[in-house]
């Protein structure tokens, strides 16, 4: 239950983010003249797979196609590689790591994130790593409390 818990914390803290900081992408500041010109390097490898107009695709099946801060995809990476580390004893923790490496280089390489919407995204994945049992020993006391008061409601 508490990667559950964890993935849902993160989550949430990511959807108030945007709600709350709604930044715009280096790629979409860039189309706007906000920053200096910078390439999209991803639409050059999806249409390298034949898909040419992939930023039309993604945007009518995803929620939310430019939300920036925190980068979930950094966070997500991180949260992955923080349970691997506590799962495992050997070299697949040190593996695990080379992941959201990647998927930093990667975001920030291809103009989807600034460097500091990863860092924030590795935070938020350690506040949801570490938050976690705290939430859900908070859930169970609740819960407890209910089910006390339902059975003296019915006795």
């Amino acid at each position: 239950w508490n990667v559950i818990t964890a993935f849902l914390l993160l989550s949430f803290a990511g959807f108030l983010t945007y709600l709350a900081f709604p930044a715009a992408p280096p790629w979409l500041a860039s189309d706007k003249s906000l920053i200096e010109p910078i390439t999209r390097v991803s639409s050059y490898v999806w249409a390298a797979f034949g898909i040419h107009d992939f930023p039309s695709i993604y945007n009518k099946i995803s929620p939310n196609p430019v939300a920036a801060v925190p980068s979930l995809h950094a966070a997500y990476a991180i949260l992955f590689a923080l349970y691997v580390t506590r799962l495992f004893k050997n070299r697949w923790r040190i593996v695990a790591w080379i992941y959201p490496f990647l998927i930093w280089v990667g975001t920030v390489y291809m103009g989807e994130h600034y460097l500091i919407d990863a860092i924030l995204g590795g935070l938020y994945a350690l506040a949801a790593y570490k938050s976690a049992p705290v939430v859900e020993r908070w859930i169970e006391r609740t819960y407890k409390k209910l089910l006390l008061r339902a059975k003296a409601m019915l006795s």
